[in-house]
């Protein structure tokens, strides 16, 4: 292969990253918009994380705290915060497998 043709595909090759990479921007840009609510499984508890899984409202059902044991609710807490996190990391990864497949499998796919 000579020079000028190499030159070309170098070419070629960072165009196609730098598309990945404005593409990987959008789809972290678009994601950290988003809300992803969970409940904790007795339903006490109601967590919201945005994107990147920051917590932006956490809700106690009425009558929880007055009811025996209300610290049994730090558990529900930090299954409702889990429960929403995960909801935002598939996100992530289903968005991302799109732009990267090889680096973000479908779900059930092994890495």
């Amino acid at each position: 292969m000579e020079l000028s043709s190499e030159i070309v595909e170098l070419e070629r090759l960072k165009a196609e990253i730098d598309a990945r990479l404005d593409q990987v921007r959008t789809a972290t840009n678009d994601l950290a918009q988003q809300s992803f609510p969970a409940r904790s499984d007795r339903g006490n508890v109601r967590a919201v994380v945005d994107g990147q899984g920051s917590l932006l409202d956490l809700g106690i059902a009425d009558g929880a705290l007055s009811r025996p044991h209300p610290a049994s609710l730090g558990g529900e807490v930090v299954e409702a915060v889990t429960a929403a996190r995960a909801r935002a990391s598939e996100a992530h990864r289903e968005r991302f497998h799109q732009i990267l497949p090889g680096m973000f499998p479908a779900e059930g796919e092994n890495q």
